[in-house]
């Protein structure tokens, strides 16, 4: 069965969080957030092998996997048991298995980001102009 786990629980506060920016550059996926006028901040995620945004109205299953999804303010996950990470290793022939790759999750108030990924994900404040 899929398992979120929670990372970072200082982040809740930070909520309604918005995706309004994804790069993908220089070996790190940059997800750039928004809680649309107070602040700004940035995970970075480092050694990503794929990624995928869904909107979360298509999703309802990943939703249904998540515990408590009456409270959401959690954002930032780690997915145990994950179907995506299933998906990956069979694409590649299992030869990533047992090598470290986790299964991230970022549950905006739009989009799931889901990324695959040796690194754990950095999360920095971004000024507002």
């Amino acid at each position: 069965m899929v398992e979120y786990k929670r990372i970072r629980d200082d982040l809740s506060d930070f909520w309604p969080v918005e995706a309004y920016r994804i790069v993908d550059e220089g070996g790190k996926l940059l997800i750039d957030l928004t809680d649309g006028y107070r602040k700004r901040l940035r995970v970075a995620i480092g050694e990503h092998r794929t990624y995928r945004r869904i909107e979360e109205g298509y999703a309802l299953v990943m939703l249904s996997d998540l515990p408590n999804t009456s409270d959401r303010r959690h954002w930032l996950y780690s997915v145990d048991h994950s179907d995506f990470l299933s998906w990956f290793h069979g694409q590649s022939y299992d030869v990533h298995i047992d090598t470290g790759l986790v299964h991230y999750s970022v549950l905006t108030s739009v989009d799931i980001i889901d990324v695959i990924s040796y690194g754990e994900p950095i999360v920095t404040d971004i000024p507002v102009e």
